[in-house]
């Protein structure tokens, strides 16, 4: 069945009550319908509610689905730089065994630098 377009006048009350769904030519088609063959109107309406509630639940499940892949990736991503800076600061370490552990030695200097550190933050991770 083809459908038609017309315009109509609604009370403020309706119009913000179709303003608030998704898909108000649906409602209202269905509550003619309904009224037009001497059915329930308010159980079309409970019923488009129901449905358009289930449709809500679905979108909001598919974005939290998304949000904890990011989630799980974020972390991920904060567990493998984690784990550089432990490889860089043992590469540290080994590099710094036999050096003095002072601020303006130029090798805890460099190695600082590189690992994002004050020169005494480093000196007391090596320590």
């Amino acid at each position: 069945m083809s459908k038609k377009r017309k315009s109509v006048s609604l009370s403020e009350e309706n119009h913000q009550f179709l303003t608030n769904h998704d898909n108000a030519s649906a409602l209202v088609d269905r509550l003619i319908t309904q009224f037009r063959t001497g059915g329930q109107d308010e159980s079309v309406i409970k019923q488009y509610r129901v449905r358009q509630v289930a449709s809500e639940i679905t979108a909001l499940e598919k974005q939290m689905e998304l949000k904890e892949q990011e989630l799980e990736g974020l972390q991920d991503d904060v567990e493998t730089a984690e784990q550089m800076e432990q490889v860089k600061l043992s590469e540290a370490r080994n590099a710094l065994s036999k050096t003095p552990k002072e601020p303006d030695n130029p090798a805890i200097q460099n190695w600082a630098d590189e690992l994002g550190m004050t020169p005494q933050e480093l000196i007391n991770e090596l320590e």
